[in-house]
């Protein structure tokens, strides 16, 4: 019957600025604030923030270095939230940190269920993973109008398709609100 709904790829969710504003708001532990951050604001997968190193973090020229899938590196802008966030965070914690120290590590399923506690707690939702983070960051950036060769950059695709489905996310969310 319903088979025309198979090849609707189902759009990932994302929260929108708002949203991510709400759930990095209360969290006191600096660790957990600041992986939020990176995933929401810097796109990163989890395994890229459990692997980023303190020598990968570039704060007078404003990027970090991504080492990401398939060997594959990349340069991701700070933006003034995380770059601030980060400042303050080695300045909080550098006493026992060193170039080769992870700034964050941790163990990436621990990092699923951190953002689905704060989600649960802060945005009352159950439907958030580390991933929704990341779709956060690129869908925002297509609705700044960012050009979409250059958000597959930023995430560290190797084919545009794969970042093709925020323009669909885009467009779905205007059907939306028509």
């Amino acid at each position: 019957m319903g088979s025309m709904k198979h090849n609707v790829k189902k759009l990932p969710l994302f929260l929108t600025q708002k949203d991510v504003e709400n759930l990095t708001r209360n969290i006191r532990k600096d660790k957990h604030k600041l992986g939020l951050l990176l995933m929401s604001y810097g796109g990163l997968r989890v395994s890229e923030m459990c692997s980023l190193k303190i020598s990968d973090i570039h704060l007078q020229r404003g990027f970090m270095k991504i080492h990401g899938k398939g060997g594959k590196e990349r340069i991701v802008p700070l933006n003034a939230t995380l770059q601030k966030m980060i400042e303050s965070y080695l300045s909080k914690y550098s006493y026992h940190l060193n170039p080769e120290s992870y700034l964050i590590g941790g163990a990436r399923n621990s990092w699923h269920y951190v953002v689905k506690k704060y989600a649960e707690q802060n945005l009352g939702r159950t439907d958030i993973h580390c991933h929704t983070l990341r779709h956060s960051f690129a869908t925002t950036l297509y609705e700044e109008g960012v050009q979409i060769e250059r958000i597959s950059q930023l995430l560290g695709h190797s084919k545009l398709d794969t970042t093709m489905v925020y323009a669909h996310i885009s467009l779905e969310q205007k059907r939306d609100a028509v």
